[in-house]
């Protein structure tokens, strides 16, 4: 672990002069970063002197059992240097975001009703009536990362949509993806959903 977590570190150090470059061409007002899991937007922010957002959607010991790429100190400092931080929940505002400063604001991921669903393309636009719905979860497949509730998720909705199909997209442990494609056989869902492995 401790090899795999200095691999990281080279790797996020390695990508910073580059990142600098690409983002001062653009001239950007503001940096913003996706991911508590990855220092190089937080860095380049401080390199270019520009306002930077930091978007947090995990908390990283917890769930994924992975620590910060610079380590928790260093990176609670960088996040206090933030001009905001976002939390995609209260349970990562508390837990992933429990030493630090600088303003945290939680904002929760979208949600469509099922009347907004039933309604739009894979594009945002009006859905024509023989359009397949064809959802996607893109990451490593983990308990943690509950891809078990997209499964069920679907399950929910072939009643009203039959063709709907669930694309896992990512590796995982052999047990855990058995595990998934076993609740599929349960809930008759084997050609609906798609275990495309790593991409």
């Amino acid at each position: 672990a401790k090899a795999r977590a200095v691999a990281r570190l080279v790797w996020n150090l390695a990508l910073l002069p580059w990142c600098i470059v690409k983002v001062a061409r653009f001239h950007a007002d503001v940096i913003y970063t996706n991911s508590s899991a990855t220092p190089v937007g937080a860095l380049t922010a401080m390199a270019l002197r520009k306002p930077h957002v930091w978007h947090v959607r995990e908390s990283l010991r917890m769930g994924l059992r992975v620590g910060h790429a610079l380590g928790d100190r260093m990176t609670n400092r960088l996040m206090n240097g933030s001009r905001a931080l976002i939390a995609v929940s209260r349970f990562v505002e508390e837990t992933a975001l429990q030493n630090v400063s600088a303003p945290v604001r939680v904002i929760r991921n979208g949600l469509f009703t099922r009347e907004e669903l039933n309604g739009l393309d894979g594009r945002g636009k009006h859905r024509a009536a023989d359009a397949r719905m064809i959802f996607a979860c893109v990451g490593h497949l983990m308990p943690s990362k509950r891809q078990e509730e997209a499964i069920e998720a679907l399950s929910l909705i072939k009643g009203d949509h039959p063709d709907a199909r669930l694309v896992l997209a990512g590796s995982g442990e052999k047990e855990y993806i058995a595990r998934l494609k076993s609740l599929c056989a349960r809930l008759y869902l084997e050609g609906a959903v798609e275990f495309t492995g790593y991409v």
